[in-house]
């Protein structure tokens, strides 16, 4: 019992103290001054410097003359610009052999077509079709030209594209220039040629490359332009012109090939040939 009442004083104890402790803390802590909000406006004269940065994409003529041919767009629409300054970029794009010619400047309140409206239509190929086509391989695709005609059946509601005899179509391209033409006094049968077309985008790099494994030196200078044979050599004498091509690029896909008739041209000419697809009729 003695015990047990010493701790039950020692506990007392020990809350009068922590009682007296809370309240010296309560009574040291500062307490916040009243305040309140005041607005003053007030003119202020400043006297500082202004820095402009110009953000807008303007740039002068020199760097347009420089991007434009670098994008090399396939039509270019000139607006928002004075008549002297569009004349001046027309005339320095057309002074570039690789740049496209479809550049327009209207004036104000023209109408230019931007786009290309185009339509698409789904065909079934007859296995007869199939057959019939020439394939020629170009990268990881298969090519090949198709003359056919529409037909639809009743059991598809998708058209099937049916081959044409080559008779049929000769005959009517001739009755179609007769017509146009009317007769002639001892003339001939016209005949048709088979149409051809040769799909790929040639890189002078590349050729480049191609006529080293076959033993053909070439050289690539100025713009768009590949020198190829004995006057790619360095120190070459003037009667190496002879045997030698030059390969122009003179615009998208147009191509130019240079040179008299030698070993070196028709080597040039077939290379030229086999970095394309060649889709015949």
């Amino acid at each position: 019992m003695r015990k047990g009442k010493a701790l039950e004083e020692h506990a007392e104890k020990e809350e009068m103290i922590d009682a007296s402790m809370k309240t010296e803390e309560g009574e040291k802590k500062p307490q916040e001054p009243p305040s309140k909000f005041v607005t003053n406006e007030v003119e202020v004269q400043l006297a500082c410097r202004l820095l402009f940065v110009d953000l807008e994409g303007l740039n002068d003529g020199r760097a347009v003359k420089t991007i434009v041919p670098q994008v090399n767009p396939r039509k270019m629409i000139v607006v928002h610009a004075p008549a002297a300054t569009t004349d001046h970029l027309i005339e320095a794009c057309a002074g570039i052999r690789a740049m496209t010619k479809d550049i327009y400047a209207p004036a104000v309140g023209e109408s230019v077509q931007i786009g290309q409206h185009t339509n698409s239509f789904s065909l079934s190929l007859s296995d007869e079709l199939l057959a019939s086509l020439k394939m020629s391989r170009f990268e990881d695709n298969e090519v090949a030209y198709v003359t056919g005609r529409v037909s639809s059946l009743a059991t598809s509601t998708i058209p099937i594209l049916e081959p044409v005899g080559a008779s049929s179509v000769a005959r009517a391209a001739t009755t179609a220039r007769t017509a146009t033409r009317g007769k002639i006094l001892g003339s001939r049968p016209v005949r048709t040629l088979p149409q051809s077309t040769m799909i790929g985008e040639l890189k002078l790099t590349a050729l480049k490359a191609r006529l080293a494994t076959v033993g053909v030196q070439a050289e690539l200078v100025g713009e768009g332009v590949l020198i190829c044979g004995a006057a790619a050599k360095k120190g070459s004498s003037p009667d190496a012109l002879e045997e030698s091509v030059a390969v122009k690029k003179t615009g998208r896909g147009k191509l130019e090939i240079e040179g008299a008739v030698s070993d070196v041209y028709y080597k040039v000419r077939r290379e030229v040939y086999n970095l394309h697809a060649l889709v015949a009729a």
